[in-house]
């Protein structure tokens, strides 16, 4: 299920979603971090966000990329791999890290 985004954050979120991009934007419900790869060609592509971590003086975001997987075909339509995750605001610094990639580099 969809969480209903603030037109704030939609707006954010849609200047975002076509370009890479990694970073968070605080809103009156929370903190929202976003990850998008851009402009990809085919459906073989995607993002995750699999943990988010605090510590003393951050908050560490990791990050996955799935590639497409050598020698399966893929529908060739253009895709914007994005995700969005809402936590509590911070004041604390937020770093992305970017974990194994699935299939490919």
């Amino acid at each position: 299920e969809q969480p209903q985004l603030s037109s704030r954050i939609q707006r954010w979120f849609d200047d975002h979603k076509k370009q890479e991009f990694m970073g968070t934007m605080c809103d009156e419900d929370g903190m929202y971090a976003m990850v998008a790869r851009g402009e990809q060609p085919n459906g073989g592509y995607g993002i995750e966000i699999v943990g988010v971590t605090e510590y003393v003086d951050e908050i560490v975001v990791k990050v996955r990329h799935k590639n497409p997987e050598p020698g399966k075909m893929y529908t060739q339509v253009i895709t914007y791999p994005t995700t969005l995750v809402k936590m509590p605001c911070t004041d604390k610094k937020i770093r992305f890290e970017i974990v194994n990639d699935i299939h490919g580099k």
